[in-house]
C-alpha cells in the first residue's frame, strides 16, 4: 500500500428519523397544520359577521381552533395524530386472522 494512503470512512447519520424543527421548535408539518387551522377558524369568525351573537361565533372557531391543535400537537404513541388515526383504521379494517386453505373446491383430496 501507498504511504498516504486513507481507507475511506462513511459516519452514518443517527438523526435520519428526527423531522427539522424550523420554527418556533416546530416541525413543518406542525407549524402548517396549526396556522391552516387557525386561519379557518378566523375565517369562521369573519364570515358570520357581526349579525351573529358573539356566542353563535366564538363557540365554533375555539372547537376548529382546539381540533386542529391538537391534531398538530398531540403525538399518541410516539405517532402524530394522523398516523394514529391512521393504524386505528387500518387496525379496524383489516382482519386479524389469516386461514391458508388450498385453492379449489375439492380441498380435501389435495
Amino acid at each position: 500500500m501507498p504511504p498516504n494512503f486513507r481507507p475511506l470512512l462513511h459516519q452514518t447519520p443517527t438523526h435520519a428519523d428526527n423531522e427539522d424543527r424550523f420554527l418556533f421548535g416546530l416541525t413543518g408539518r406542525q407549524f402548517i397544520t396549526a396556522a391552516i387551522c387557525l386561519i379557518l377558524a378566523y375565517g369562521i369568525w369573519d364570515s358570520l359577521g357581526p349579525s351573529w351573537p358573539t356566542a353563535v361565533r366564538v363557540i365554533p372557531c375555539v372547537v376548529l381552533a382546539i381540533c386542529g391543535l391538537a391534531a398538530a400537537f398531540l403525538r399518541p404513541g410516539g405517532r402524530s395524530l394522523w398516523e394514529y388515526l391512521f393504524v386505528r383504521l387500518r387496525a379496524a379494517i383489516v382482519p386479524r386472522v389469516a386461514v391458508w386453505r388450498p385453492s379449489g373446491k375439492n380441498w380435501r383430496d389435495w
